[in-house]
């Protein structure tokens, strides 16, 4: 079930972290720590296939990638630690309503 999911974050990447973690929930995995783990594994291996992808294809502009190499590190390092010191439940709430605001918008901008 996650196969599709993971093609689909290589690809395009918006919303992988929702998708992946309602998955997981689907599959019954509900700690809150065990399911942003298993996202950002996820999320790291299908982005690391893309990403060899794109660097053997020649379809990198490195300037721009080392910036955002730079400040997604930063986001995910400062998002860890949040992460590991907010209610389970309180975070739970915060990934719902944002993955369901960003789909609201994307598909009120696109409809």
């Amino acid at each position: 079930m996650l196969l599709p999911v993971c093609f689909y974050i290589g690809y395009f990447g918006a919303g992988a972290g929702f998708l992946i973690m309602s998955a997981l929930a689907l599959f019954g995995i509900e700690e809150m720590n065990a399911l942003n783990s298993l996202k950002v594994l996820a999320a790291c291996l299908s982005n690391l296939c893309a990403v060899i992808t794109f660097v053997l294809s020649g379809a990198v502009i490195w300037r721009y990638c080392l910036i955002s190499m730079i400040f997604a590190g930063v986001g995910g390092y400062v998002g860890a630690q949040y992460a590991r010191r907010m209610n389970a439940n309180v975070l739970r709430t915060i990934v719902v309503i944002t993955g369901c605001v960003m789909a609201a918008y994307f598909f009120w901008r696109n409809g």
